[in-house]
């Protein structure tokens, strides 16, 4: 029996074994040549956002406090995407593109704990900033807006422990986009 829709922002569930998606809503400000073009919501400024995002991630990578193991690994959903990314720079006008995306999270993904911890970062937000790149060792995922007709889907595989690692890990295997016409 399928489990039923919950809300994950602000919580981490396990979804597999050793696999767990942890969720953060909301977005920034859009800045476009440095002046606002937008509010964010419920964010007010780039520090708001990150005080939630330290309120969902430190308990999870602090050893002492994680329920997580070193076999566990995230994929972090996130309304808006890491500032910085093709995923969150709009580009409608190449001359002055709109940054969408998250300072506080771009800070985040580059520690070393979350490069280790973090199998993807799914986002929306910058409609159309759709795509996907690699941020280190973390998958950057923007699959587009659904109300466009665009979705994706993203096959995972669970790799058991090997000679070169310790413990076995969850692989992003195939990344495939659609747009339902």
């Amino acid at each position: 029996k399928p489990s039923p829709p919950c809300n994950v922002h602000l919580r981490c569930l396990s979804i597999a074994p050793n696999l767990y998606v942890a969720g953060l809503g909301g977005s920034v400000p859009g800045y476009q040549d440095g002046k606002k073009l937008w509010d964010g919501f419920p964010y007010r400024n780039q520090e708001e956002m990150g005080v939630d995002l330290n309120k969902l991630l430190d308990p999870l990578m602090k050893s002492e406090t994680s329920p997580l193991t070193e076999d566990d690994q995230l994929i972090l959903m996130t309304h808006c995407g890491p500032t910085e990314s093709s995923t969150t720079i709009i580009m409608d006008d190449p001359l002055h593109p709109i940054i969408s995306g998250s300072t506080a999270l771009y800070g985040l993904l580059c520690k070393p704990e979350m490069q280790s911890k973090v199998l993807m970062n799914i986002h929306g937000h910058s409609h159309n900033s759709f795509g996907e790149l690699q941020f280190g060792n973390i998958s950057v995922i923007n699959p587009g807006p659904l109300m466009e007709g665009h979705f994706g889907i993203y096959t995972l595989s669970h790799l058991p422990a090997s000679d070169t690692t310790n413990h076995s890990r969850w692989k992003l295997m195939s990344v495939r986009r659609f747009i339902v016409v």
